[in-house]
């Protein structure tokens, strides 16, 4: 029994498909454009919990990450960054003293952030002449569930789809042919 070379031909085709698909892969400055594809995340996952407090002098953004608060101090006329600051947290009997480690950027440690819900934080700024207290509000909510979607697809999957697909065309035309000769 002779396979027809159209056949032949598309066989082959099926099976280079998974194998030229590992290598067309995003690089950088393509990865944004599946962006236009996807639907767009949840807002939990887009945007972290993070809490902002201003006066007249300073702006601050607080940033919760493992287990620390990242502290952005500006001023808040141009948003310049504010350098050389003392900058002390209080949350209830808990007081922490944050420290500069990049220009206006400060960071402390901050056990209880492992504590879900409300957390009520008072900063005092001290730089220079200028001194002032800040207050807001924190809220840590629960890690997002990973869900089916967040999972990616294992490497073998596409390949062994394709293969069998591949085998079921073959199994159709075999089974084509022996019903033609019937």
């Amino acid at each position: 029994m002779s396979v027809p070379i159209w056949c032949r031909r598309v066989i082959l085709l099926l099976l280079a498909v998974p194998l030229f698909s590992s290598l067309v892969q995003a690089h950088e400055g393509h990865a944004g454009h599946e962006a236009t594809t996807l639907p767009p995340a949840a807002p939990e996952a887009a945007a972290p919990s993070r809490a902002v407090a201003q006066s007249e002098r300073f702006e601050l953004v607080i940033v919760p990450r493992d287990g620390e608060l990242i502290l952005y101090l500006d001023r808040f006329a141009d948003n310049s960054p504010v350098t050389g600051a003392q900058v002390e947290v209080e949350r209830g009997s808990w007081q922490g003293q944050a420290v500069e480690f990049e220009p206006g950027t400060y960071r402390v440690a901050a056990p209880w952030l492992a504590q879900e819900g409300e957390h009520l934080l008072l900063f005092t700024l001290i730089r220079g002449e200028e001194a002032d207290l800040l207050d807001t509000r924190l809220t840590v909510s629960p890690p997002a569930p990973a869900g089916p979607a967040d999972a990616p697809l294992p490497a073998w999957l596409p390949p062994l789809a394709a293969l069998a697909l591949v085998a079921l065309l073959v199994l159709f035309w075999i089974l084509r042919r022996r019903g033609a000769r019937s």
